[in-house]
């Protein structure tokens, strides 16, 4: 089976997404399901978003204590 393709996020997406993530670093699947239809994503797509942020910001964490 083929390898689903990278979602490339706008620029509004990303700013959306970026703003939630500043005030808070997980959702419960309502906000998740609201994010996604106001962004027109999947889910999915908001889910793993989410994921991916939580890591690049444990992984800058680690970075500032060095």
């Amino acid at each position: 089976r083929k390898k689903k393709t990278r979602t490339v996020f706008s620029r509004n997406q990303v700013f959306q997404l970026e703003s939630t993530f500043d005030r808070k670093r997980y959702l419960s699947s309502t906000e998740r399901s609201n994010l996604a239809s106001s962004l027109r994503l999947t889910e999915t797509q908001v889910k793993i978003w989410f994921q991916n942020r939580r890591n690049k910001w444990k992984r800058q964490l680690a970075a500032d204590m060095e």
